[in-house]
């Protein structure tokens, strides 16, 4: 709470045993960074980022996979969690509700092309 408010604040850094005085920029935290809902697809949960994901960099665009079910169509095809859909057959995926219309026509058992990323 020290920092609410504030562009920047000064922190003090320790190298080599000597006290560093730095003034660093803050950044807001966009609200409702937390889960607030999820989709379960061929056994992947996705969602949108969650705020520990989006501080490690995530890509600006696309779903997130935070769990998949162990012999599920996800699993089998190697959608691990930790990565993120950002294409359907080719059509960009920006978020939740996009994921969602994209894959409402697909019928059980067509096929799919999912593009995928990671935070690498």
């Amino acid at each position: 709470a020290a920092a609410r408010g504030r562009a920047t604040v000064t922190a003090t850094l320790w190298r080599e045993g000597a006290a560093l005085e730095r003034v660093v920029a803050t950044e807001r935290v966009p609200v409702g960074a937390g889960t607030e809902r999820v989709v379960v697809w061929c056994g992947l949960l996705l969602q949108a980022p969650h705020r520990a994901v989006l501080e490690m960099g995530a890509p600006q665009t696309g779903v997130y996979c935070s769990y998949y079910l162990y012999g599920s169509p996800g699993h089998f095809y190697a959608i691990k969690a930790c990565r993120f859909v950002v294409e359907v057959d080719g059509k960009p995926v920006s978020d939740l509700d996009g994921f969602v219309a994209a894959v409402a026509s697909i019928g059980d058992g067509d096929a799919v092309r999912l593009k995928t990323s990671d935070l690498q």
